[in-house]
C-alpha cells in the first residue's frame, strides 16, 4: 500500500484533490487505513463541489454494482475553490447540473425554477447566480445529512434518479458518465411517479424539459436490456423486500412520504412500463 510505503500513521492527513472518483477512493482509504486517518476534500468538479464531497459517503464499484463497498466517514474540512470549474470541459459541467436539478426536484422548487431560467452554458451565468445555486445545493445536502447521516430514512431522498441511474452505469460498464445516467434515471423515475398518479403531467414535462435543456437525455444511441436493468436495480441498498424501492417526487420540490418513510416500493411491471414509455418518447427524435 502506498500509505504504508510513504510511512503514513494514525496522525497522518490525506488530502483528496479531484472529482467524485478521487473523493470516493481517497475517503475510503482514509476511513480504513489504520481504522481511520484525517481527511480533507478539495473538490475540483461541479459534481464533487455540490454533492459527492459532502455527506461522508465513500464508495467503490465492483463487478456486481455501484458503491457496494464503502463507508460513512466525514472529512475534517472541505475546501471549495470555484476557479476549478473554469478548467472543466462542458461534459463535466453537465454531470454536475444533473445533481443540481435533482436538488431542485427533491427539496427546492425555487432552485428548480431558477435553473429552468438560466443560460444553458452554466459558466456563462453571472457569478452571483452560480454562487447562489452552489450554496443552495450545499445547504440542502448538509441539512439532510445532518438529520440522517447513516441513511436510515430521510437521506434516501438524495437517491432520486440514482436507483435507475446506478443500474444504467453498471449496464454500460461504467463507460457512460454518472450525470448522464442520473439524468435518464430521474426522467424514468419521474415517469414512474406519473404512472402511479403521484406526479402531475405538467410537472413531469417540466422535469423532462429541464433535463433536455442541459443535454442530459441523449437517448439516440441508447440500447439496453430491460431485464438486466431490473436485476441491477434489485441490488440497490434501499430495497427491503423483493420489490424495488424508489424515492419519488410528489411534485417539484417535494419527495413523497408515507407513514414517515421516504421510499416507495414499485412493482416491476410499472418500472418496465415507465422505461418503455420514456424510450418511446424519444424514438423518432
Amino acid at each position: 500500500m502506498k500509505c504504508r510505503k510513504n510511512k503514513f500513521n494514525r496522525k497522518s492527513l490525506l488530502v483528496a484533490v479531484g472529482g467524485g472518483v478521487v473523493g470516493d477512493i481517497g475517503g475510503f482509504v482514509a476511513s480504513t487505513f489504520m481504522r481511520g486517518i484525517d481527511l480533507i476534500h478539495v473538490p475540483t468538479s461541479l459534481v464533487s463541489i455540490v454533492d459527492s464531497s459532502i455527506g461522508g459517503k465513500t464508495g467503490i464499484n465492483n463487478e456486481f454494482g455501484k458503491n457496494l463497498i464503502g463507508t460513512f466517514y466525514n472529512p475534517k474540512e472541505i475546501i471549495i475553490n470555484k476557479k476549478f470549474l473554469r478548467t472543466l470541459p462542458r461534459k463535466e459541467i453537465r454531470q454536475g447540473l444533473a445533481e443540481i436539478i435533482k436538488y431542485g426536484i427533491i427539496d427546492d422548487k425555487s432552485l428548480f425554477t431558477l435553473v429552468e431560467r438560466i443560460d444553458k452554458d452554466f459558466l456563462n451565468n453571472s457569478t452571483i447566480i452560480i454562487n447562489t445555486i452552489i450554496a443552495d445545493c450545499i445547504k440542502i445536502k448538509v441539512t439532510i445529512v445532518e438529520e440522517d447521516f447513516k441513511e436510515s430514512n430521510k437521506r434516501v431522498v438524495l437517491n432520486f434518479g440514482h436507483t435507475i441511474g446506478h443500474a444504467l452505469e453498471k449496464h454500460f460498464l461504467y463507460k457512460r458518465l454518472h450525470g448522464d445516467c442520473i439524468g435518464l434515471g430521474m426522467l424514468i423515475e419521474s415517469k414512474i411517479s406519473y404512472l402511479i398518479e403521484q406526479l402531475s403531467e405538467n410537472e413531469y414535462l417540466r422535469i423532462k424539459n429541464i433535463l433536455q435543456k442541459f443535454d442530459l437525455l441523449n437517448l439516440k444511441s441508447t440500447k439496453f436490456d430491460i431485464k438486466k436493468l431490473i436485476n441491477y436495480m434489485k441490488l440497490d441498498k434501499k430495497n427491503k423486500s423483493n420489490k424495488i424501492a424508489f424515492a419519488l417526487p410528489n411534485k417539484i420540490g417535494l419527495i413523497k412520504q408515507k407513514d414517515g418513510l421516504y421510499v416507495t416500493e414499485i412493482p416491476e411491471k410499472i418500472i418496465i412500463s415507465a422505461i418503455r414509455e420514456v424510450l418511446n418518447e424519444f424514438k423518432n427524435k
